[in-house]
């Protein structure tokens, strides 16, 4: 629940930006989302248990809008072209290399316009999150 606010404070200082976020778990991916429409943030949702049809045109209005926030799972670790995010927050993921690298590589791209990215990764301290966070700070 704290990385769900500590997301959304976040979020406020990249309003006018397109952010992804990582979750692992479905059901904090939709309470986050909840909170984004209710906060009337431009949201939208890629996760596992939508068709793909409904991924699609989901990821299709998030590259349309001039801004907002695409939250996702796994589902948009691999095989999906977002070439203008610039920033990321990780809240939660395991420590796989690759799940690592892919994510990264949603963000970490040559931009018009842009010469930064920015990868929040949040955790709990004293917990498999902490971790799992130092194995991912290697990569990076």
């Amino acid at each position: 629940e704290e990385k769900i606010y500590k997301t959304l404070e976040i979020l406020k200082e990249h309003e006018n930006e397109k952010v992804i976020v990582f979750n692992e778990y479905i059901k904090t991916g939709e309470e986050l989302l909840k909170l984004l429409k209710k906060n009337k943030i431009p949201s939208f949702i890629c996760r596992s248990k939508m068709k793909k049809i409904e991924n699609e045109r989901e990821i299709e209005k998030f590259k349309k809008s001039k801004n907002g926030v695409l939250v996702t799972t796994r589902t948009a670790d691999e095989g999906i072209n977002l070439p203008d995010i610039a920033v990321a927050i990780v809240g939660s993921g395991t420590s796989t290399k690759r799940q690592i690298i892919q994510r990264i590589g949603r963000v970490i791209r040559k931009k018009k316009g842009k010469n930064k990215s920015i990868i929040y990764q949040l955790y709990t301290k004293n917990t498999i999150d902490e971790r799992y966070v130092l194995e991912r700070t290697k990569y990076v």
